[in-house]
């Protein structure tokens, strides 16, 4: 029982956590002179997120692996659709894992994008996973200008604009994912247009939930693909936006209008199905950071890893179901690690961590998922605790 509240309580630090990370701005809008009527594009790739000195480098030099096709692809918009022109601002991020998340190596599959177009006060309008192509741009640039005008109209009554975006939503999607949204309760979709907070962050992950084995089947009947989980043949369908079009139109009703900055998170945890690493700033985890360096010398603290929204829902610590392993499971080595200095983080958080501790190298995915990390006084590397590890070789040592 123990263990239950305990490791409940460190989820729901993990998860308000990562709900509330990230820059206060994600892009510079620019002046309201300049910028009305403007469309701000926001390209969200897996490439390695960068510390901020390096941040501009990386945007400017166009590294981003999709850059040139998105840039390529707003040029020809504007000659095809000249008045289009100067309709979108482009911004770019990285949120893939660092380095130091991975050992020091890139990672060798496939690269994925996710594209959201907002306004100018970055509330989002409309978005989709993969890099669109120009009629697929044409189609999102004519649904948030239509959006726009429905938080105008209906911004003080979240219900009514609610009830019309689910009802678009059903219009555009297969039959299957319109059950799904039917079934749904509307008041679930009906937060005011500025409003993301823990309430709407649990609506969100038991939607994305229920998603997930409807577009399981529906991608494998289309593509006759397995679903595996980060599989190159995944990865490379879903660049195509058509791949996840039902599942972004049935999730855009709970995006709309809500900051950027609040739902970035959760959205492409949610399709990577892998926490996105964005801001890398140690001024943004200075209270992380404090506490950490503040207990480094003199205590064992241990880091529990958060993992992906879709894994959360798999029980961790696993039941104990062998009365054998009765003092050796791992609810009794979470009790055990308790009794130190505790603290759930990202893997965002735990990539700034890595910055400061320069000499350490871990792979957070391979051999097994990294659960705990625990960093003793005086050792330089830190203890790393993973689900494919018998717990009881750990317990001994708290």
């Amino acid at each position: 029982m123990i263990f239950r509240v305990l490791h409940t309580f460190v989820l729901s630090c993990i998860s308000m956590a990562s709900f509330a990370a990230g820059p206060v701005l994600l892009f510079d809008p620019g002046s309201a002179s300049q910028t009305d009527g403007t469309l701000h594009m926001v390209v969200v790739t897996d490439d390695p997120a960068s510390p901020p000195d390096e941040r501009d480098v990386i945007a400017s030099s166009e590294n981003l692996w999709c850059g040139q096709a998105i840039n390529a692809l707003i040029s020809d918009l504007y000659e095809t659709r000249p008045d289009l022109n100067g309709k979108l601002k482009l911004h770019q991020i990285a949120a893939g894992w660092p380095k130091q998340l991975l050992a020091g190596e890139n990672d060798p599959l496939p690269q994925r994008a996710i594209v959201f177009l907002c306004d100018r006060e970055q509330q989002v309008l409309d978005f989709c996973v993969g890099v669109p192509g120009q009629a697929e741009l044409i189609d999102m640039i004519e649904s948030s200008e239509e959006t726009a005008s429905l938080l105008s109209i209906q911004a003080d009554q979240p219900t009514k604009l609610a009830k019309q975006l689910v009802d678009r939503a059903k219009e555009r999607v297969h039959r299957n994912y319109r059950e799904l949204i039917e079934s749904q309760l509307l008041e679930d979709f009906a937060t005011s247009t500025e409003s993301a907070d823990a309430a709407w962050l649990k609506n969100y992950e038991s939607l994305v939930v229920q998603l997930l084995p409807l577009y399981t089947v529906d991608f494998n009947l289309r593509f006759n693909a397995p679903m595996a989980i980060n599989s190159p043949r995944l990865r490379i369908l879903e660049q195509h936006c058509e791949a996840r079009h039902d599942w972004c139109e049935t999730v855009l009703p709970m995006l709309v209008g809500k900051q950027l900055r609040r739902v970035i998170h959760p959205v492409v945890d949610s399709v990577w199905q892998a926490p996105p690493v964005i801001d890398l700033s140690e001024g943004s985890h200075a209270d992380l950071l404090e506490w950490f360096q503040s207990r480094r010398d003199v205590a064992t603290i241990v880091f529990a890893i958060t993992p992906d929204v879709i894994t959360q829902q798999v029980s961790w610590p696993p039941p104990n179901v062998n009365p054998k392993m009765r003092g050796r499971s791992w609810s009794d080595l979470e009790i055990a690690m308790s009794k130190h200095a505790f603290r759930g983080v990202t893997a965002e958080e735990l990539a700034v961590i890595l910055q400061v501790e320069t000499q350490v190298s871990l792979n957070a995915l391979v051999p097994s998922r990294l659960r705990y990390l625990v960093f003793r006084p005086k050792e330089g590397k830190p203890v790393e605790i993973r689900e494919s590890d018998l717990p009881s070789k750990f317990i001994r040592r708290f």
